[in-house]
């Protein structure tokens, strides 16, 4: 099952994915530049890629995903100035700067 959701930070408006696998939930939380992804998700595949990714402690939910820290993240989220123990928030709108 896939569940979308609008979701507003600061005035900017942001997506949540929820995908529901057999025995796994997968939550996602995209802006135009990036997104943020639970720990189910291995960093070194998206090395590479030129969207900001971060992997949070949590994601139960679209909000402990938003709420919890950074515990990995690409080149590209570095460049943006994102640190691991940042919260999911200040990390999304912060791959809108530079």
């Amino acid at each position: 099952m896939i569940d979308l959701k609008s979701i507003v930070i600061d005035k900017e408006r942001v997506i949540g994915l929820q995908i529901k696998l057999p025995f796994t939930l997968m939550i996602f939380v995209f802006n135009t530049k990036g997104f943020l992804c639970g720990p189910q998700i291995n960093i070194d595949t998206f090395k590479h890629n030129r969207a900001s990714i971060c992997i949070m402690s949590k994601s139960s939910t679209y909000e402990e995903c938003l709420n919890s820290e950074v515990k990995a993240m690409n080149q590209s989220a570095i460049d943006k100035g994102i640190e691991i123990g940042m919260k999911g928030k200040k990390a999304l709108m912060m791959m809108y700067e530079n």
